[in-house]
């Protein structure tokens, strides 16, 4: 579906008070916010029968919806659409979804893995469709404009954990400043062959429609004739919305599905509905187009019998036609006590062990030292994917993490750090730099990145050159002997042998010889004593390479077995 996936995003926040949110028995309405979250709907509701609390909760996307052409069978391959809950008896889809033959009949809520089964409970059926009166479908036409509609359920919806509504918009006026960092969400294919059983999340940059068009016509020219012109004749007029980032996009099964933003308060709005683009960000420079949902309130209030609630005087009016002055970004504290980690500070002492203890003794999060686990963090870390067991993530893809404003030029800028700061983002959460032990694990790494087009991201390796290496006679030479995966004290194999099916060390570097090296120290006297992944920079496919540690990089966070056990052990009942 997208290029980089993430399943819980914390948000990068522009603006606050974007929410408003109803229901057909008239429980939300106005200012209330009593939407966009679970607290919000289960402080509105209390003790209510209508709330139950045992399941796992899908964090951000409580009001995603899977459309299905099945009434009993509700598998990814029953998939056709997705859709966003707004009330207890509506959801917003895109008409293209509902105008064949073969559109879905169901509705299942509160599922990441559409492989299990779904509760009976949360399967619903379409009682009503309501396509807008301007869609060709209902005109004739040949555009796509007003691809958006409201479907019914056949009873209320039991709001849990993992199912409540998104808010909507709060007035028609509304509009999100360019850049803006937003997310989609869906099950749909993650490349042009292969759909997702497990929901899939990324966050895109809303942009402007001109700047959108010029795009189009600049790196598309072919599509910009036979699909955006074609599609959208007069071109793209302010109900459409267009938003993007570079290999980030929908794809085949999404259509439909929510774009959502984070306010102030952690609630999620639905801004958009996945309409139309070049599927799967074949085209990874061309953005996407979304009905713009705040200029059809009108419609979707009078269709649920209701009023669209007055403006808010504090609320901006005015369109924004080119991108505004970048105002102060805040990052969204759900997750407090996240230590300010120093860069280029002086490197902790580490021993290796013969073996590792059953609880860790851990620094204090003083400068330079590594960082102690952050229960709450370790609670909530980003499940990005797993193997072998451990849960994964790769630093960009989470946006409280891997993201950061410009402070000239107010762009939002994909962050990078250096290697203890990027560990210390890992411990806190208990985990830590990625260790590639096996060959299973390294493919794996190296298969993301490939993939993701990723060009390079620290690891866990370092070599024993600091205080107390010198006496290790197995360590000598230390370029050799002395390389380790410090996240779990194992030895890396001889630099000198080839540990696997293929040398995972580069056999070219900056004076073109294998790696290690050590070249940097000829240069500027700094030591190359951490280990990065290089995506073919130096035409030597994905490959090793030491480097200093105080360059700046992407990471991937890897579950810390001895983290995960400390924490579970000082917190008893802590859900990890």
């Amino acid at each position: 579906m997208w290029s980089r996936l993430s399943s819980i995003i914390t948000y990068l926040t522009i603006i606050s008070s974007y929410v408003s949110c109803i229901s057909t028995n008239g429980q939300f309405g106005g200012s209330g916010k009593e939407c966009g979250s679970f607290a919000a709907v289960k402080q509105l509701l209390g003790a209510s029968d209508r709330i139950v609390d045992n399941a796992s909760p899908l964090k951000d996307n409580g009001g995603m919806a899977s459309l299905h052409n099945s009434a009993t069978d509700l598998r990814s391959s029953t998939l056709k659409c997705g859709a966003s809950l707004i009330t207890d008896r509506y959801l917003l889809t895109a008409a293209h979804c509902m105008v064949n033959s073969n559109r879905p009949i169901s509705i299942s809520l509160g599922r990441e893995d559409l492989d299990r089964n779904p509760s009976p409970s949360d399967i619903y059926r379409i009682q009503n469709v309501i396509i807008h009166p301007e869609y060709k479908s209902e005109t004739n036409e040949k555009h796509d404009y007003n691809d958006i509609a409201l479907l019914e359920t056949d009873r209320k919806v039991v709001f849990k954990e993992n199912i409540w509504p998104f808010c909507l918009p709060e007035n028609k006026n509304q509009v999100l400043p360019d850049y803006t960092l937003l997310q989609i969400a869906g099950w749909g294919h993650v490349n042009i062959s292969h759909r997702a059983s497990i929901m899939q999340t990324a966050y895109i940059k809303i942009i402007s429609n001109s700047l959108c068009e010029t795009e189009w016509l600049q790196y598309a020219p072919h599509h910009y004739d036979n699909l955006l012109k074609f599609s959208y004749p007069d071109g793209l007029i302010t109900k459409l919305l267009c938003a993007g980032r570079k290999g980030v996009d929908a794809c085949n099964g999404d259509s439909g599905g929510p774009m959502t933003y984070q306010n102030s308060d952690s609630s999620y709005t639905v801004i958009g509905v996945i309409a139309k683009g070049i599927p799967c960000a074949q085209f990874p420079t061309l953005p996407g187009f979304y009905s713009n949902i705040a200029l059809y309130l009108d419609w979707i209030y009078a269709n649920i019998g209701q009023q669209v609630p007055p403006a808010h005087t504090n609320i901006p009016q005015t369109t924004v036609t080119t991108p505004l002055p970048r105002p102060a970004v805040t990052l969204s504290s759900r997750k407090p006590n996240i230590p300010t980690l120093q860069t280029n500070a002086p490197r902790p002492a580490v021993t290796l062990p013969s073996r590792q203890p059953n609880i860790p003794t851990l620094q204090t999060n003083a400068p330079g030292l590594l960082s102690l686990p952050d229960p709450q963090l370790c609670s909530s870390r980003p499940k990005q994917w797993n193997f072998g067991g451990h849960n994964y993530f790769f630093s960009w893809d989470q946006s409280d993490i891997g993201l950061e404003v410009d402070p000239i030029t107010g762009e939002i800028k994909e962050k990078k750090m250096d290697w203890l700061e990027a560990r210390n983002q890992c411990r806190i959460r208990c985990m830590d730099a990625v260790g590639m032990e096996t060959e299973a694990e390294n493919n794996m790494i190296s298969d993301f990145m490939k993939t993701h087009n990723i060009t390079y991201t620290w690891t866990s390796g370092r070599i024993c050159d600091f205080k107390g290496c010198s006496e290790r006679a197995d360590l000598q030479p230390v370029n050799i002997y002395g390389w380790f995966w410090s996240n779990t004290n194992t030895k890396l194999a001889p630099t000198n042998s080839t540990p696997w099916s293929a040398q995972p060390w580069s056999p070219a570097g900056h004076y073109g010889g294998p790696q290690p090296d050590n070249a940097e120290y000829d240069i500027n006297q700094t030591s190359e004593s951490c280990l990065g992944f290089f995506n073919n920079i130096y035409k030597d496919g994905i490959k090793w390479h030491d480097v200093a540690c105080y360059h700046k990089k992407p990471f991937i966070c890897e579950d810390n077995d001895i983290l995960l056990k400390y924490v579970a052990q000082t917190n008893p009942g802590i859900n990890l």
